[in-house]
């Protein structure tokens, strides 16, 4: 554990070295893809977060090898839990914070615009790497901590709300003011949409100190979690495959299978995990090895379990989805999508470099791909079907 730590750390200033020293010429800081942001703020935190748990691990071999006290009994076991959760809460964040990169980039092409608040965007997910490291303490409301701090961290953790909800009014924005093109990553990332917001709103209550008294350590963490963590992170990893898979093979993914693949996993996931909210509220632990007949919590479970098995079965559809175009499927130019950051401008796949000449940025306020579609937005779209009916 010790040496991923430190492995990690370095991988992280590896990442932060490029970003700083290695761009494009032109691409200044605020032109800088979302995805590419994204991924710096991730591995920022990550660097900031890990010395805590290495830390962490150190002592607590420290105490099972040379006899130290520093979290049995004349030490502070509470320790151990402020060091974990230090690094614990930011990891949360590094994980789902790229997934807020890959969302932006796909949404912005598939809707044929640039996304809506650029800089607000930046700004977001900044101000959540920076929160991330300020209410680590939430998790240990019912650890007896000081009514002061507990406050404190109640405050801080609902700012969370903040930067999240900006991001989300700022990709519905995109959506609304742009000509969407629905394709398979495009299905991928709406779901993202639904299920990160459904997430999100259930993460409200724990904030709460009166409520997470009685959701501390039930299922409706775990459904919380899954929420955030498969329909956020997996979501958007699955829209990013379909999204570049063609610049890395010089072919398409099948849609049809795409879109059997989106559907049967967005149904089968919601049913597997939506469930779990109730058995929270009605009172399953989070950590249970059995429980009886007569707490109500079979049918639930059963539910549970069988849809989980079925989403993971429609994963064999990406699976095989990806093996069969390889050989079978469509091929493509450079930018099949319409994208505008710099990996569309070389060849699908790309070249050993990648680029034979430095390449330049262009103006995303100015130009916007390389082939701009200019259909009806989305919000002419609906206003049509409203007015058509209301003729009917």
């Amino acid at each position: 554990m010790l040496m991923l730590g430190a492995s990690s750390t370095l991988g992280g200033v590896n990442f932060i070295t490029t970003v700083f020293t290695m761009r494009a010429p032109g691409v200044t800081w605020m032109k800088m893809p979302l995805f590419t942001w994204s991924v710096f703020i991730s591995v920022f935190m990550l660097f900031m977060s890990l010395p805590a748990l290495i830390v962490g691990v150190a002592f607590l071999m420290f105490d099972h090898t040379i006899g130290t006290t520093f979290f049995v009994a004349g030490g502070d076991p509470l320790l151990f839990q402020h060091l974990f959760w230090f690094f614990g809460h930011p990891e949360v964040y590094v994980v789902i914070v790229p997934a807020f990169g890959i969302v932006s980039e796909v949404l912005a092409t598939s809707a044929r615009r640039s996304i809506f608040g650029y800089k607000s965007m930046v700004f977001a997910m900044a101000g959540i790497g920076i929160v991330g490291f300020i209410v680590w303490g939430h998790h240990m409301l019912t650890s007896g901590m000081d009514p002061f701090w507990r406050a404190l961290f109640m405050i801080m953790t609902m700012l969370v709300a903040i930067p999240t909800g900006a991001k989300i009014f700022n990709w519905l924005a995109t959506l609304w003011g742009g000509s969407l093109v629905m394709k398979t990553h495009t299905l991928w990332s709406l779901g993202f949409l639904v299920t990160f917001t459904l997430g999100g709103i259930s993460g409200m209550f724990f904030p709460v100190a009166g409520l997470d008294i009685h959701f501390h350590d039930s299922y409706f963490v775990v459904a919380h979690f899954h929420y955030v963590f498969i329909g956020g992170t997996v979501f958007a990893l699955f829209s990013a495959v379909y999204y570049w898979y063609p610049k890395a093979t010089g072919r398409k993914l099948n849609e049809t299978l795409g879109l059997y693949h989106f559907l049967i996993g967005f149904a089968s996931y919601n049913a597997a995990f939506w469930p779990m909210h109730a058995l929270g509220i009605m009172g399953m632990p989070r950590r249970t090895h059995t429980y009886t007949i007569e707490s109500g919590f079979a049918e639930y479970n059963m539910a549970v379990s069988t849809f989980a098995f079925i989403f993971g079965i429609s994963q064999l559809l990406l699976v095989w989805n990806i093996l069969y175009s390889a050989r079978r499927g469509e091929p493509v130019g450079k930018d099949p999508w319409g994208g505008w950051s710099l990996e569309w401008s070389t060849t699908s796949p790309p070249p050993t470099p990648s680029f034979h000449d430095i390449p330049t940025q262009i103006d995303k306020n100015e130009e916007f791909g390389h082939h701009k579609h200019d259909g009806p937005t989305l919000k002419e779209k609906l206003w049509t079907a409203e007015t058509k009916g209301a003729e009917e």
